[in-house]
């Protein structure tokens, strides 16, 4: 694994932001492009307005408020990001990227749980370690995060 990151590709340091292979290994080197000028937006955005964008806040800082992480469940490696600011989501889908740890040759539900709920739930042909899932979830929802202890992305068979 590499960094910690939040959906910003800010890391626990103030100012230093994380992307592309460092984080992650990506399948193509578009993703690892989309994520380097992700990262570079919102460092040239820190820049410009400084920590205004969390306050204190940083990724790596569990007792910020506000802050939820996000965790890898059931067959599932690693995830990114692995922290949310939820002042911070700016009404835009969020991404949330992960690799299996174990492949499913048949079709599997991908979710993304706060405790027993499920927030989002997608079905997909199959799940191999070397290739990566991407889950977006949609704004509406993003807004329920508010007051959970955490999320979990679990791939389980599907039904």
């Amino acid at each position: 694994g590499g960094p910690i990151i939040d959906e910003r590709c800010a890391t626990n340091l103030p100012g230093v932001y994380a992307a592309g292979n460092v984080v992650h290994v990506y399948d193509l080197v578009d993703d690892v492009t989309a994520s380097a000028l992700r990262a570079g937006r919102y460092a040239a955005e820190y820049a410009t307005h400084s920590a205004a964008m969390y306050g204190a806040a940083t990724c790596g800082t569990s007792a910020v408020a506000n802050t939820v992480p996000v965790r890898p469940g059931r067959n599932v490696r690693h995830v990114v990001p692995q922290h949310l600011h939820l002042p911070s989501l700016d009404g835009a889908p969020l991404v949330v990227e992960f690799r299996v740890r174990e492949p499913i040759e048949e079709p599997v539900q991908a979710r993304v749980r706060a405790g027993e709920r499920v927030l989002v739930d997608s079905r997909l042909r199959y799940a191999r370690p070397s290739e990566m899932i991407r889950l977006e979830i949609e704004a509406t929802v993003a807004g329920q995060f508010a007051g959970v202890d955490g999320l979990q992305v679990d791939v389980v068979r599907g039904k």
